[in-house]
Parts: C-alpha cells; sequence; structure tokens
C-alpha cells in the first residue's frame, strides 16, 4: 500500500510484533512478504501474518510453524517456502512439508535473504554449510519399501557352521552382516 516497512530485532517498545504508521509500518521480523490483504512476516517467533486482525500464526490445516523463520519466499506455483533454523518449510496445496539435512537439505540453517527461484522453476536454499537446489520435477511420493537383501551372515572368528547364526550366544559379538544397497526401485530397474 505504500508504506515504508521497517524489519528488525526485539524491541521492547513494540510489544504486540508491530507498530502501524501512517506513512510506515514497523515489524519485529527477518523477512517479510506481500500476499493479497495480508503480510507474511519471518520472525524469531516462528511464521505470522499481519492482517487487519493484527498479527497472528500463519495456520495451515492446525499446523503452525513456530522455529525462527529467516527468509520468505513465494514460487511461481504459489507456494509459500518458509527459511528456518531447523531447514525449510514448504506450504503446499493445504499442507506443510519439511526439509532438513535428514532428507537432502546441504545444512541446518536457512540464511537470511537466502530463498531464490530459477528461471528454470529450481529453487535455491542457501544454508550454514553450502547451497541446495530443489527440483520440484525430482520430488516423488515414494510408494514403496526400500528394497534391501540381506546376502549373508557370519560370526567372525568361528567357521561357518559352527555357531547358529539365529541363536548366537551373548558373549559373541561381532557379526558380519553382507547386504546388497538400499534402493527404492527394484534392482533390475537400475542403469
Amino acid at each position: 500500500d505504500g508504506r515504508l516497512i521497517l524489519l528488525h530485532g526485539g524491541n521492547p517498545t513494540v510489544q504486540e510484533g508491530f507498530r502501524r504508521g501512517k506513512n510506515y509500518l514497523t515489524v519485529i521480523g527477518f523477512d517479510y512478504l506481500e500476499r493479497g490483504n495480508e503480510l507474511i512476516i519471518g520472525s524469531e517467533n516462528g511464521l505470522r501474518v499481519l492482517d487487519s486482525n493484527g498479527l497472528q500464526y500463519l495456520t495451515v490445516n492446525g499446523e503452525k510453524i513456530t522455529r525462527s523463520v529467516y527468509s520468505l519466499l513465494e514460487d511461481s506455483n504459489g507456494h509459500l517456502w518458509a527459511g528456518t533454523d531447523n531447514g525449510v518449510y514448504i506450504i503446499r496445496n493445504g499442507k506443510v512439508d519439511h526439509f532438513n539435512e535428514k532428507n537432502g537439505l546441504s545444512g541446518l540453517e536457512v540464511n537470511r535473504g537466502a530463498l531464490l527461484e530459477t528461471s528454470r522453476k529450481q529453487v535455491l536454499i542457501g544454508t550454514n554449510r553450502g547451497l541446495s537446489v530443489y527440483l520440484s520435477d525430482q520430488e516423488t511420493d515414494l510408494l514403496e519399501k526400500p528394497f534391501t537383501e540381506i546376502v549373508s551372515l557370519a560370526v567372525v572368528g568361528y567357521e561357518k557352521d559352527s555357531i547358529d547364526i539365529e541363536n548366537i550366544p551373548y558373549g559373541i559379538n561381532n557379526v558380519q552382516v553382507n547386504f546388497h544397497a538400499v534402493t527404492f526401485k527394484q534392482p533390475n530397474n537400475l542403469v
């Protein structure tokens, strides 16, 4: 609406998290996005929305992001990305998806202003441990369990048939497991 927006860290004079003026808006936060008549705020207290009712948590199907949000992006599909101190959250299709180091993100903390969509619809995510590139065409819902095959079991230091593999004595603790690598596709489909 043409007002100047000032983002800043905590301020004891701004108790409610924002202050409106005729020509300005002061918000305690790290990043913001304008969506219609709302202002989406990334703050140290989570993902917030400022509208005519004031400042409250952005809620999607009862779920809130309450971690520190440092970076925001609305991609070309209208999905909302929130870079936090624990990975990135994507709000899309009425649900919240979360990516962090455990499922492929290069680092845990997403830096301020470190979300960018390329002309090829890739989202670049800058983290404390480097750059991650999100490729939406490579994301699939896994419908199969991972295929793992145990090839053989052996007790190290003992002859092959001298110990029952299904009933290894308590004092023997050196077991060798040979297996085929984990894959989400059947081995005959691998290149």
